[in-house]
């Protein structure tokens, strides 16, 4: 009978396998240069709801996307042209304005220091956004000149002189503090002076 023979195949260099167990799916099992079998320690993750976490590991992912794991994902729910993951917003602000205070205090006298107006002091609510006030006045012919001035959060925003031929305004407007506040609206002339008339107004803003 004829002898055989054969060349073995040569094997497959693995000598440049850097794999860890850590690299690797748990359960999954992989060869390298160190021992002939290993098995992965990769832990499967997955994203939850409302965390903000985002843990090492193996992550299958979801054929729904991210707003299927957490549906507040979702157009409404995100600043308008705003794009996150993906998903671009829709949501727009509505703006409220609300008026405050409004009154014309005729005929009041004032002293030469700064004296609240009458009824042109009030809050401006923790929920407002943005404030808008003004208040004009005029004194009478002969009463001589004074000041107008508005304060949020007894800070000076605004002033003007006003004189006895034509009434001045004095305007403010500015983001809100976001807490209560009192608005004032003052005003001062020369002794004994008096106006004819003065008129204030403030309103803010709120989003919802």
């Amino acid at each position: 009978m004829a002898r055989m023979s054969f060349t073995p195949a040569p094997g497959v260099n693995v000598s440049d396998a850097d794999a860890a167990v850590g690299d690797v799916k748990d359960g999954k099992f992989f060869y390298s240069v160190e021992q002939p079998r290993k098995e992965g320690t990769m832990p499967t993750e997955a994203i939850a709801a409302g965390a903000e976490t985002y843990a090492p590991g193996y992550h299958a992912g979801n054929v729904g996307g991210l707003s299927a794991i957490d549906a507040d994902l979702a157009v409404g729910n995100i600043k308008k042209d705003v794009d996150i993951f993906g998903v671009t917003g829709t949501f727009e602000n509505t703006v409220a304005t609300t008026e405050v205070f409004w009154d014309s205090p005729s005929g009041t006298i004032c002293d030469t220091g700064w004296t609240d107006l009458a009824n042109l002091t009030g809050n401006v609510l923790d929920t407002a956004k943005r404030v808008e006030a003004m208040i004009d006045g005029l004194v009478r012919a002969g009463g001589g000149n004074g000041d107008l001035r508005i304060l949020y959060n007894d800070v000076e925003k605004a002033t003007v002189g006003i004189g006895e031929t034509s009434p001045m305004g004095c305007r403010w407007e500015g983001e809100a503090l976001g807490s209560t506040v009192v608005l004032h609206m003052e005003g001062k002339l020369d002794s004994g002076s008096e106006w004819v008339d003065a008129a204030g107004c403030c309103w803010f803003q709120t989003l919802s």
